[in-house]
């Protein structure tokens, strides 16, 4: 599943570390942004003018402007 067009993409961090502490305090984010989920998890996300053409085949779900928490 590609989910596309998201206004502001947040709480993904590069790295599928545990997080604690201050750590939680910081909620980055994208804008303009897309994911890519399989199997039920993140595999792929970033800014819409990076994610090319190759995603023809998957299920698309368009945004259309609206934040994304993943993680909630």
């Amino acid at each position: 599943m590609l989910i596309t067009n998201i206004k502001e993409l947040f709480g993904i961090h590069p790295d599928s570390r545990f997080l604690k502490g201050e750590e939680m305090a910081v909620l980055p984010s994208v804008q303009n942004a897309f994911i890519r989920i399989e199997d039920e998890k993140i595999v792929d996300f970033g800014k819409m003018e990076d994610l090319g053409d190759n995603h023809k085949d998957e299920f698309i779900i368009d945004a259309k402007d609206r934040l994304v928490l993943p993680a909630w």
